[in-house]
């Protein structure tokens, strides 16, 4: 198997239905030393899932016609007719007609819907709009690790009845909470007033009451402490 045989065939994709099949088939099979294959006509028609020889003949007298591939016949010694041998030509894959059923090689003129907006593989401006319409709704950001409760934060905790020590604290909670989980904001205050609904205005969980927050409390509050007494 060549990889590069592969890849180059999977590439084709100006080739439709079976025709396609065929051509990875044969680049799954294809030798990089002498750029050949020769798998059976039954082999093909067993993976392919092609019911007929006449059928196969059709669609690989097709890839000859596009340049992707040379059959050649080969002959045993007696005289008999073997397996053909199949030749790759990798330096190609320039585009073809568009493949149509094997009963004609004349293809209808592709056909243009009035009033339908031209598209192009690869760019299609409706989907960038849809994008950055998503992006403007979905602009959200995340807390910095120096962020300090801010007078309006602070303000609407008091209002309450929330004292400022207690309401610092909660804010650094708050904080190392986001910046714990990755937390993205739209609005900062938004999301401040909901931590307070759910940390202090509902029965407390046994992991806001251990130990452990109340040794962060209490060391929160005497740093306070020491300040005004230096002040």
């Amino acid at each position: 198997m060549s990889l590069d045989g592969l890849k180059w065939a999977i590439r084709q994709t100006q080739i439709k239905g079976a025709g396609y099949k065929i051509l990875v088939n044969l680049a799954d099979r294809h030798n990089p030393d002498t750029g050949m294959c020769w798998p059976s006509h039954e082999t093909i028609m067993l993976n392919c899932e092609i019911k007929s020889k006449n059928t196969l003949d059709k669609y690989l007298k097709f890839l000859v016609l596009t340049g992707l591939i040379t059959k050649h016949e080969r002959f045993k010694d007696n005289g008999g007719q073997t397996s053909n041998a199949y030749f790759l030509h990798l330096d190609k894959g320039k585009p073809v007609v568009e493949f149509v059923p094997p009963q004609t090689l004349h293809p209808s003129p592709p056909q243009t819907l009035v009033g339908t907006p031209p598209q192009t593989l690869g760019d299609k401006p409706y989907k960038k709009n849809l994008i950055k319409l998503i992006n403007k709704k979905t602009d959200k950001k995340i807390i910095s690790e120096d962020a300090v409760i801010s007078k309006k934060q602070l303000d609407y905790a008091i209002s309450k009845n929330i004292l400022e020590p207690e309401a610092k604290l909660q804010f650094e909670n708050f904080k190392d909470y986001s910046l714990a989980h990755g937390k993205p904001y739209a609005d900062f205050n938004a999301a401040w007033r909901n931590w307070l609904r759910n940390t202090l205005f509902k029965p407390l969980s046994p992991k806001l009451t251990s130990s452990s927050g109340t040794k962060k409390a209490d060391a929160f509050l005497e740093k306070l402490k020491n300040k005004k007494v230096r002040a």
